[in-house]
C-alpha cells in the first residue's frame, strides 16, 4: 500500500500507518491470494495457494500481527494478451483481515470481512514510437467497499412502510395487509397486479 485512507480503521478496523507500505497480500485471506495476482498481472510461485502461519491463526480466532508470509511474486504488474482480464478498470471482491468485534458489527466470519474493490491499473506510459507491447504497471488505485455481511438481512421498517414481495414480472405475489392503512388498496386487491399499473405514467 502506498496510500490508504483513514477511514479504513472505521470498516476493517485496522491501522493506516501500519498498513502504509506493507503488502496488500498481508491482509487478504490466503485462498484469494490468485485472484488478487490475477487481476493485478503479477505471477506467484508455486505453493502460493498455502495458508501463511498467521492467516492460519487468525482464522482460529487469535489475535495476530499483520505481517504475514506474502506470497513469492515471479513477475512484475503487466497487461498481458492472455489475461482473462482485458482493459484497465477492475471490480472483484475478496477477504480482507478485520478485527472488528463481532458484538459491535454483528459478524459470523472470523477475522475477515468482503470487500468490493473498484480499481483502475495505472500504465506508464513510455515515450517511444513503437508502442506494439502494452505498458508496464505502475499499480492500482482503488475504492474499497466493505459489504454488509450475509448475517443482516433484518430491515428496520418505520410506520410508512410496508412489505412486498414482486416476480420478474413486476407482478406482485404477496403484500402486507398494513398496506391498506397507507394506500387506498388492500393486501387482497393489490396481490396480483402488475407494479406499473401503480406506479405514475411520468
Amino acid at each position: 500500500f502506498l496510500y490508504i485512507s483513514e477511514t479504513v480503521s472505521i470498516y476493517l478496523g485496522l491501522s493506516q500507518v501500519e498498513m502504509t507500505g506493507s503488502s496488500v497480500f498481508d491482509y487478504i485471506h490466503h485462498q484469494d491470494h490468485s485472484e488478487m495476482a490475477e487481476q493485478l498481472g503479477l505471477g506467484l510461485s508455486q505453493g502460493q495457494g498455502l495458508a501463511s502461519p498467521s492467516s492460519a491463526a487468525s482464522e482460529e480466532g487469535t489475535n495476530t500481527s499483520a505481517g504475514t508470509a506474502n506470497p513469492d511474486v515471479s513477475s512484475l504488474m503487466s497487461l498481458t494478451s492472455t489475461s482473462a482480464y482485458k482493459g484497465l478498470e477492475r471490480a472483484f471482491c475478496v477477504r480482507m483481515k478485520s478485527t472488528l468485534t463481532k458484538r459491535g458489527c454483528h459478524f459470523k466470519s472470523s477475522g475477515y470481512r468482503v470487500v468490493l474493490l473498484l480499481c483502475r491499473l495505472r500504465p506508464q506510459y513510455t515515450f517511444s514510437h513503437s508502442r506494439k507491447a502494452a505498458p508496464p504497471l505502475m499499480g492500482m488505485v482503488s475504492l474499497a467497499i466493505a459489504l454488509p455481511p450475509p448475517s443482516v438481512h433484518e430491515i428496520r421498517l418505520e410506520s410508512d412502510m410496508f412489505v412486498t414481495r414482486i416476480n420478474f414480472d413486476f407482478r406482485i405475489a404477496h403484500c402486507e395487509p398494513r398496506v391498506a392503512d397507507l394506500l387506498d388498496y388492500t393486501a387482497e386487491e393489490i396481490t396480483g397486479m402488475n407494479l406499473y399499473t401503480l406506479c405514475h405514467g411520468e
